[in-house]
């Protein structure tokens, strides 16, 4: 199964090349191609490990992003690794912040009117790879981490 490190890693790499090949083949990542997007728009695809508890979604043939369930959520078990930045499954807001620093951005938590209850969230920039956590609301512990290339961040 492949670690919170090695998916780092892949982060701007070929989703074609050798290492995220061995990737798919390790953890049986499920392919999905996006046919339905309009002429000029990037062309993507999602590799989708629910078992695993992440998926890696990538455009233009580069790996954009990595989705780790630190909870079990839509269908995802819980990522079974050591998250990145050494963090504890476990940990709180407080405790990314203290680890991590002053995010770069954040949000509070909030009802969406399409996409319903939201937790509050984090953004950091780490080197030229941004995370964002996404935090359970109230308890404010990790949900959810997105690890991004910096041009892929929101």
């Amino acid at each position: 199964m492949a670690t919170a490190k090695k998916l780092l890693s892949l982060l701007g790499k070929p989703s074609t090349g050798a290492a995220m090949r061995a990737v798919i083949a390790a953890d049986k990542l499920k392919v999905t191609k996006d046919t339905d997007l309009k002429e000029g728009l990037p062309v993507s695809c999602s590799f989708i490990g629910k078992k695993s508890g992440y998926e890696i979604s990538a455009e233009e043939g580069r790996v954009v992003a990595v989705f780790l369930y630190v909870e079990k959520a839509d269908g995802f078990s819980p990522f079974p690794n050591s998250l990145p930045y050494d963090l504890p499954p476990d940990a709180s807001r407080a405790e990314v912040r203290r680890l991590l620093g002053k995010p770069e951005q954040s949000g509070k938590a909030m009802n969406d009117k399409i996409l319903g209850p939201q937790g509050a969230w984090d953004r950091f920039a780490v080197d030229s790879v941004r995370i964002h956590f996404e935090y359970t609301d109230p308890g404010l512990l990790i949900s959810r981490i997105t690890l991004m290339t910096e041009n892929s961040a929101p």
